[in-house]
């Protein structure tokens, strides 16, 4: 006869304030039934996140990419004090794709301050992400035309949905995003 393939046991998630007072209750218990005998048995395991690929923000250099001539694909956008090397260290080669849309376009964002500290321009090739560090590069690619852009992080966000990076009017200008408003993308960290 076959055995029946084991099964992982269920684990049951408690708090563990709950689960302590049980211990402790049952402790007590046991204690004053029969004091030479007294036992705790206790295990609490905390799982630990994993820490984030961006959380080292240390400046570790350029790896790569940032000593090009220009930027593939890309249309307008003047050059900066911040154009210099991706500070991206880890992140580079991180890639993938995701719904993307743009701001700056008439939404009050211009001229504002970023998250990294410098003013808002629509006109120039930059994007915000959540957790990019400021300064790395990335390819943006309009996966409905081909067009190319690569741009640079010095914004947080975006909050809305399912989008993985906001861009700059401009930048959504030279990957033909600007009509649609949004545009499914592909990115590659430099």
């Amino acid at each position: 006869m076959a055995e029946a393939p084991a099964e992982a046991p269920a684990v049951a998630v408690s708090e563990p304030t709950k689960a302590a007072d049980e211990f402790l209750a049952k402790a007590k218990k046991q204690a004053k039934e029969k004091p030479a005998e007294v036992t705790i048995d206790t295990h609490i395991e905390t799982p630990s996140p994993e820490p984030s690929k961006t959380a080292d923000k240390k400046d570790e250099g350029s790896t790569g990419g940032g000593e090009s001539s220009g930027d593939e694909g890309s249309s307008g956008g003047s050059a900066d004090e911040n154009d210099g090397p991706s500070n991206s260290g880890k992140s580079a080669g991180e890639s993938g794709s995701c719904p993307m849309s743009y701001y700056g376009g008439g939404d009050g964002f211009d001229g504002k301050q970023t998250a990294n500290g410098e003013i808002f321009d629509t006109n120039k090739l930059t994007a915000a992400h959540k957790t990019l560090p400021f300064g790395s590069k990335v390819k943006i690619t309009n996966s409905a035309n081909g067009k190319s852009v690569t741009v640079r992080v010095n914004d947080r966000g975006p909050y809305h949905g399912n989008r993985c990076f906001d861009l700059s009017k401009a930048a959504m200008e030279a990957v033909g995003g600007v009509g649609a408003g949004q545009i499914n993308g592909k990115y590659e960290v430099q």
